[in-house]
């Protein structure tokens, strides 16, 4: 070592010893100056912190309704905050032996110990038998806080004055407080209480005085004394803290002789924990939730918002359903039942799909964004981030719901089922039907909605208009990917979109046909409080977009899908005795696969295809998923029914005209009337002129009673349903060429090389 070096370290060591001396002595404007010269009130803000780089806990709740732990989501650090108090005093005094016996004498700096370290660099100066570090546990606090690791004097000379501020600022109990919870302790962990979980499976509170030296242990080397990696390192370095403990009169005589024999076992069970591993799509989409809300309500970025959710110590109390979410992932997991088309351009690439489940209040149950094993976090979540063109599914969001809502068509309205003028550029008529020809003579709304038919939506939307539907689509039910260019009947109607829907929006949006046109917005969490406890993040009420009347009479409708003899989604019937609602739908060339179902209990959207669009040859694998997950989810569920709200009601209404049924109508059925709306009366006179049966129910004139409110059962006498659906035989109750796509595959109706935007429904 050369003589510049030698002569350095002398120097510093006459620069302490005077700084000591002038530190005491020095009038208050001179410590002034050296705060201000090292940013020290910063460094005390910053240990004040709480919010400092902790381990932030997710919680889920049990089949009980209880709040239990889910999963822990930290940065590179995991930590959990725990108060002096909380810590026993052996673990407390285990840590001040090793690392700083004196820290509870000296006033942040022990100068004989920094004075000494200098010199033990001097060549031929041995003071120790090995190189000892000068830093207090104060200033190895600073160093956590600061990351200040610069390997100079300047460095050695900032921590000195810092920790000069920090003691003049904080109690000792304070900074042994923040140190404890903030000191390495190997595996990515920080903090006694973390550590005492990790390596004991144990409380902080918990710990033997073994246990206690063992975790003390550590401090000097993480890596080389981590009681997992290297357990015969960290037995070593433990006899020497319980050594030094004892000669300071720390423990007794029996004490340290019992934990010297006392056997340390490592517990391995809690490593998948707390470390870092791949979450889950729900986690990955929870963490957007969160740092997008928490960037809103503090008024930073999204990205400081992200680190400040993973470091903040901020506990989450999510919406998953850990049970739902794991039937998830078990079906998603198994490629080649559910999902075994391979792309026709390259067989290397598997078809891919998506699934949100949400309850009635908008919270998300579970999801699942992608096929086969997850293998990173925070990718592409299909189910969040992937719109896709939605195909049928949007024909009630965007036509049906408010054609009724506005009283433009009812429960029983019929239509021709004809082409509209100039749908297609040059004037052509449109749009064609999935199904082949259009249907002869008249068709009602019922069956125009169970078997999907393209011509009726684009002759509403006209009535409903446009500019009425966007708003709808894109305000109320927060369908965000929708595009000015979208505004057209293609898009609207019959789901043709430039960009399309994303299962979570879907499913989200179906559910207001289920808890009686309330809107929420689909949420991962149901609130957030900081590590203080306080509630920082809470979810919003839900908005109501149509009348609670207009929400039951198109569940009613869409039961229709599940249950009516040529219904598209007579395969989802077998999911449960429960009733559900439902609508299929599949894109332009059959790219696009939907199905979006809600039983009593739960609305599911899953939607197939490829990344990259090709032509399915199969459509019915939506329909199977749905199927298989709703059932294996319900089979153990109390039986519940949908609830009409009492003030729906009930009609004859007469199946030739679609106008409430009068004295000469010899054909009649029951249906479903929305209050404040008037409804037209049929003379009897039926003539062949449909469409004026359906104008005649939408004009809000009042005059003649809607007549008696709802009452009795529920059942669906005379509606046209078939109670128990079309449940016999695996290939009996699915519409070949349908939006199912039929086992036996069915052909592809409709095409579009004569414009976009058209449901093939194959």
């Amino acid at each position: 070592m050369g003589k510049a070096f030698k002569w350095m370290c002398l120097f510093l060591v006459v620069t302490i010893v005077v700084s000591a001396e002038l530190y005491r002595k020095a009038p208050k404007d001179y410590f002034n100056t050296l705060n201000s010269m090292v940013d020290g009130d910063s460094v005390v803000a910053d240990i004040r912190n709480f919010e400092l780089n902790m381990t932030s806990v997710i919680y889920a709740q049990n089949s009980e309704g209880e709040w239990e732990e889910y999963q822990r989501l930290h940065g590179e650090e995991n930590r959990i905050w725990v108060d002096l108090k909380d810590m026993p005093q052996i673990l407390i005094d285990a840590f001040v032996a090793i690392e700083d016996q004196r820290f509870f004498e000296h006033e942040g700096v022990d100068w004989k110990r920094t004075a000494t370290a200098f010199l033990n660099y001097l060549p031929g100066v041995k003071l120790y038998e090995t190189n000892q570090g000068g830093s207090t546990i104060t200033q190895q606090l600073i160093k956590n806080i600061t990351e200040d690791s610069d390997k100079n004097a300047d460095r050695k000379i900032r921590e000195i004055i810092r920790a000069l501020v920090v003691e003049k600022n904080m109690s000792k109990n304070e900074i042994l407080e923040a140190y404890l919870n903030t000191i390495a302790l190997g595996s990515g962990i920080c903090g006694v209480q973390v550590a005492a979980n990790y390596y004991f499976n144990k409380d902080v509170s918990e710990l033997s005085i073994a246990e206690c030296a063992s975790l003390a242990a550590i401090t000097k080397n993480p890596s080389a004394y981590n009681p997992i990696a290297n357990f015969e390192e960290n037995q070593s370095r433990k006899k020497q803290v319980l050594e030094k403990m004892h000669a300071l009169g720390r423990i007794n005589d029996e004490d340290y002789k019992k934990a010297l024999e006392a056997e340390i076992v490592v517990d391995k069970t809690q490593r998948e924990s707390y470390e870092a591993s791949v979450n889950s799509y729900f986690i990955d989409a929870m963490i957007t939730d969160v740092s997008n809300d928490l960037a809103k309500a503090k008024g930073i970025s999204v990205d400081a918002a992200t680190r400040l959710l993973y470091n903040g110590g901020y506990r989450v109390y999510a919406t998953v359903d850990p049970g739902i979410q794991e039937k998830i992932e078990a079906v998603y997991l198994d490629t080649e039942t559910y999902f075994p088309i391979k792309s026709r351009e390259d067989s290397e690439v598997t078809m891919q799909s998506a699934i949100t489940i949400v309850d009635y209040e908008g919270n998300i149950k579970g999801m699942v964004g992608g096929v086969g094993e997850k293998t990173r976090n925070r990718g592409l979540n299909r189910a969040v981030d992937s719109p896709r063109q939605p195909g049928s599914t949007m024909k009630p969001l965007g036509v049906y719901a408010l054609a009724i809502d506005k009283g433009i068509a009812s429960y029983s309205s019929v239509y021709k089922d004809e082409p509209v003028d100039n749908y297609y550029g040059g004037g052509k008529p449109g749009p064609r039907e999935w199904y082949g020809d259009y249907e002869e003579g008249k068709i009602n709304i019922r069956r125009a909605i169970y078997h999907s038919a393209n011509t009726i939506p684009v002759q509403l939307i006209r009535k409903v208009g446009i500019e009425n539907s966007y708003s709808f689509l894109k305000d109320d039910l927060n369908l965000s990917f929708l595009e000015e260019n979208d505004k057209n009947p293609a898009a609207l109607a019959i789901g043709g979109c430039t960009r399309g829907i994303t299962t979570t929006q879907s499913a989200a949006a179906y559910a207001i046909f289920g808890n009686h046109g309330v809107y929420y917005e689909p949420k991962t969490y149901v609130r957030v409080e900081d590590a203080e406890g306080n509630t920082v993040l809470s979810r919003e009420e839900g908005r109501q977009v149509i009348k609670p009347e207009t929400a039951d009479i198109m569940n009613k409708l869409l039961q229709g899908v599940v249950y009516e003899s040529g219904g598209t989604g007579t395969a989802l019937a077998r999911y449960s005795s429960m009733r559900a609602y439902a609508k299929t739908g599949t894109s332009t060339e059959a790219v696009d696969s939907w199905v979006v179902g809600a039983s009593p209990y739960y609305v599911a959207s899953v939607w197939c295809g490829f990344d990259k669009p090709e032509n399915m040859p199969n459509t019915s694998y939506a329909a199977k998923v749905w199927r298989d997950i709703m059932k294996d989810i319900h089979k153990d569920l109390e039986y519940k029914d949908f609830v009409m709200s009492d003030t729906v009601i009930r009609r004859d209404f007469c199946t030739f005209t679609g106008l409430i049924a009068g004295e000469n109508c010899t054909e009649t059925e029951r249906g479903y009337c929305v209050p404040d709306v008037y409804y037209a009366k049929c003379d009897g006179v039926h003539i062949d002129e449909t469409e004026e049966g359906a104008e005649g129910t939408g004009e809000q004139q009042g005059g003649e009673g809607t007549g008696e409110q709802q009452g009795g059962e529920e059942g669906g006498e005379g509606t046209g349903e078939q109670q128990g659906g079309e449940e016999g035989g695996e290939g009996s109750g699915e519409q070949q060429g349908g939006e199912q796509g039929g086992e036996q595959g069915g052909e592809q109706g409709g095409g579009s090389e004569e414009g976009a935007g058209e449901t093939t429904e194959g």
